[in-house]
């Protein structure tokens, strides 16, 4: 994890509310089904047994999220996973009780497979769907003066920083602008490795400034690899109680329908936002941006890859 990062373990379940109220649907809906079966084989479908399941799993899905929240599709899956097991279980008994004993002596490996074919589906599906237009609102607070808060969030040349990277303005009120890709989208798009392990995507694209004060910038960025595509960001400032309150509309032209979704879901503009800001004031950031981009299942492939590298 970055040094400048901090673990805050509410913050990120806040941002995440909403995505992990979505992993508790699968196993409730799991339990529904269960109820179908007769009530001696359904034991999960009994109001102790549905407690029990969903506050485990509620838990154990927060948790996940809390210590890995870059890669939220893994828990989604995790949910569809465990919300089949709980459908499959009592017809497996239904059949005959004799398997159970076998099914739980598998289930690490099921479940492992499951989890990654349905993430890799996931990882699929927030590419499909109509590219329309999108807009994105978000907001948050700064001890800064609204001047110096749009200056230091101010797109322009020539910029070095963590978050955002941009070549010299050309004649035409151009610049070149690179930054990483959200993080949930890092092992799906055409990933590198980087020296410490972890997955990184950059995306490329092309910004000019259509309007700015002092209080606001209104930039366009246009994807060297997708000219037809066009996200327009205006940033404002206004004066408040604790130093002023920053908004962020951002306008896609064409963003496919599951990253909307999926960026919804998880704040991930208010999550970008907030990390602007914290960067702005020199200060270590909470952000979810700003964590390290891992994960158990990320983890597993590294080692497996060591392996065969080994072996060989």
């Amino acid at each position: 994890m970055p040094q400048d990062t901090l673990f805050d373990p509410a913050y990120r379940l806040w941002h995440l509310r909403r995505f992990w109220q979505l992993c508790l649907i699968p196993p409730m809906l799991g339990i529904l089904c269960a109820t179908l079966y007769p009530p001696n084989i359904a034991g999960i479908a009994t109001p102790a047994g549905a407690a029990i399941g969903l506050g485990l799993w509620a838990l154990g899905s927060a948790t996940y999220l809390i210590l890995w929240p870059r890669l939220p599709l893994e828990v989604f899956a995790l949910s569809l996973s465990v919300g089949a097991i709980f459908a499959i279980v009592p017809a497996v008994v239904l059949i005959h009780p004799g398997l159970m004993a076998w099914m739980f002596l598998a289930l690490p490996v099921i479940g492992l497979v499951m989890v990654i074919g349905i993430t890799r589906l996931l990882d699929w599906m927030l590419f499909i769907g109509p590219g329309v237009g999108r807009h994105f609102t978000a907001s948050a607070e700064s001890h800064l003066a609204p001047e110096e808060v749009i200056a230091a969030l101010r797109l322009r040349g020539g910029l070095r920083g963590p978050m955002l990277q941009t070549g010299p303005l050309t004649s035409d009120g151009q610049f070149a602008l690179s930054l990483p890709a959200p993080p949930e989208l890092q092992p799906i798009l055409n990933p590198s490795r980087a020296p410490d392990g972890h997955l990184q995507a950059t995306w490329e694209c092309f910004a000019r400034i259509i309007d700015e004060s002092p209080r606001h910038q209104l930039q366009s960025m246009i994807p060297k690899a997708e000219p037809h595509k066009e996200t327009r960001i205006l940033l404002r400032a206004e004066p408040s109680a604790k130093g002023c309150t920053v908004s962020m509309d951002e306008f896609e032209t064409d963003l496919p329908l599951g990253c909307a979704i999926l960026f919804r879901l998880i704040g991930l503009h208010e999550d970008y936002l907030q990390a602007r800001i914290d960067l702005a004031e020199g200060r270590p950031s909470a952000s979810i941006r700003q964590a390290s981009p891992n994960s158990p299942l990320l983890m597993l492939a590294r080692w497996t890859a060591r392996n065969r590298v080994t072996a060989r």
